[in-house]
Order: structure tokens, then sequence, then C-alpha cells
């Protein structure tokens, strides 16, 4: 070798130093394409798995939710029916005792009515004996005494009218 003579630091030749550039090239280009597309694939089965897990999660919340609706629903109609039943006992009880009341705060009637009254009073009584049955079972202890004593004040009345 003279001094004049480049060193040569490799012994390539050009064509396999271009074949090696391009297949580097390619191959980190096609890695980098397939790193990106397999990296996107699993983020997409990560959704769809998380999406599954969340359709379920919301279906058991939707049956959570509905069997609460159900039973507040049923709840509430019997209330309101028990409510309606008090109504209308309470209805019925003032109404045979307001009617009671009248006829005995006005004693005033003649021969001819007194069967009359006399009748319609036991009919009354019958009708508040009756509802006294039902509101037993939403009265309180003192209501049902007084009730209870006025049914017994009637029946004393109604044996002295009698005798």
């Amino acid at each position: 070798m003279s001094p004049m003579e480049p060193t040569k630091l490799f012994a390539v030749d050009v064509p396999t130093l271009v074949v090696t550039i391009v297949g580097t090239a390619l191959a980190s280009g096609l890695a980098a394409y397939f790193g990106a597309y397999l990296g996107e694939k699993a983020k997409q089965v990560a959704m769809r798995e998380d999406f599954k897990d969340l359709v379920a999660q919301q279906r058991e919340t939707t049956h959570a939710l509905e069997s609460i609706r159900v039973a507040v629903s049923g709840d509430m109609w019997v209330a309101q029916k028990r409510w309606k039943l008090k109504r209308e006992n309470y209805s019925a009880l003032l109404k045979a005792l307001t009617e009671l009341r009248n006829i005995l705060s006005y004693p005033d009637t003649g021969r001819k009515e007194l069967g009359a009254t006399s009748a319609r009073m036991d009919a009354l009584m019958d009708e508040i004996t009756l509802n006294q049955a039902l509101a037993a079972l939403w009265l309180g202890a003192d209501a049902l005494r007084a009730l209870e004593d006025m049914a017994s004040e009637m029946r004393a009345r109604g044996d002295a009218a009698d005798a």
C-alpha cells in the first residue's frame, strides 16, 4: 500500500450497503407500523372487554333499580289502599256518630216518630259496631274504649226504654 492510497475502513461494496440500509429502513418502518397497529388493536380489545363489563354492570344496576322501584311502588300502593280504607271507615263512623248525636240531641219526637227513631238508632248502632270492628285495626285504645263505652250506654238506654 502506498502512502497516497486512502485506507479502507470497511470492506463493503455499495450494493450490499444499499440493501442493508433499505432493509433496515423497511424493517424499522414495518416494526413501527405493526407496533402502532398492534397497540391500537390491544386498546380496542381492552375497550371491548371494558364495554362488556360496563354493560354487565349497567344490566345489574338496572335490575336492582327496577327491583327497588317495584318494591317502593308496591309499598306505596298498599299505603294508599290503607289510607283509603281508613278514610272510608272514619267517614262512616263519624257520619253514624253525628247522626246518632243529632237524634239524641232532639228527643222531642211524637209517639208516631218514636218507633222510626228507635229503629234508626238501632241501625246506626249496628253500623257503628261494624265500623268499630274494622277501626280496631288502627284506632288507638282510647278511641276504641270510647266507642265501647258509647255502645254500652246506648244498649243500657235501649234496655231502659224497653222496660
